[in-house]
């Protein structure tokens, strides 16, 4: 399996809470990959290569491990979840691996 990580916002584009989507996203990798790793807040920033606008946002970090096919709705989850969002980071960390105790 990979071991894949998304940054979703913790407020929408008008500034109102994403706390009930990040529950839901929780909730959402849970059920579709049995579990997650939610990191500290992080700020980011990102320019719309339509406007030249430059947005800064907090964004709520998480690592999901699982199959390619389970990311893929993991992800369509978030673009659900998270309406106002014209994109959505994500990345492949690379090969993870879940050792159970011998």
């Amino acid at each position: 399996m990979q071991l894949h990580t998304i940054k979703l916002p913790i407020a929408t584009n008008d500034g109102a809470s994403y706390g009930e989507a990040l529950a839901g996203f929780e909730n959402d990798a849970l059920v579709l990959a049995g579990g997650y790793t939610s990191l500290p807040l992080q700020q980011g920033a990102w320019r719309d290569p339509k406007s030249g606008t430059v947005y800064k946002e907090w964004v709520q970090p998480y690592e999901v491990a699982c199959d390619a096919d389970t990311w893929a709705d993991l992800v369509n989850c978030a673009f659900r979840l998270f309406p106002d969002q014209l994109a959505i980071f994500t990345a492949d960390l690379g090969t993870a691996d879940i050792l159970e105790r011998p």
